[in-house]
């Protein structure tokens, strides 16, 4: 499997929808790619607003192992579990890059679960 960079270009809110554009915070967050060890993920979470960049790195770790490193279908699962924190802050941000290695299966769950869902309003 090779690596990819999926990215998501978020905003674009239909004529009756709430204005999500107003909860961008950030131009960009970068996620990834994972670094795994038998009981611990690790991923970089960059966040871009305009010339302003930080990093901190995501961490999950585990009494017992969890992870073969260098298995093609662990690498899988912790860029997928990398991406889940990003899919659930993301509405914050104006573009998502996932930086790893995905399927074509996972990126289209990543490009589904990171589109946020028209949201109308009741009149």
């Amino acid at each position: 499997m090779a690596k990819s960079t999926e990215r998501i270009r978020r905003g674009g809110v239909g004529e009756k929808s709430l204005p999500l554009e107003s909860l961008i915070c950030f131009d960009q967050l970068e996620v990834g790619p994972v670094r795994l060890q038998p009981r611990k993920l690790q991923a970089e979470y960059r966040l871009i607003r305009g010339r302003y960049s930080q990093a901190a790195t995501l961490e999950y770790s585990w009494e017992e192992d969890v992870f073969k490193p260098g298995e093609e279908a662990d690498v899988n699962l912790g860029g997928l579990i990398a991406a889940q924190v990003a899919i659930n802050y993301g509405l914050f941000c104006g573009n998502i890059v996932f930086r790893g290695t995905y399927d074509p299966d996972d990126r289209r769950f990543i490009r589904t679960m990171a589109e946020p869902p028209p949201i109308t309003t009741a009149q």
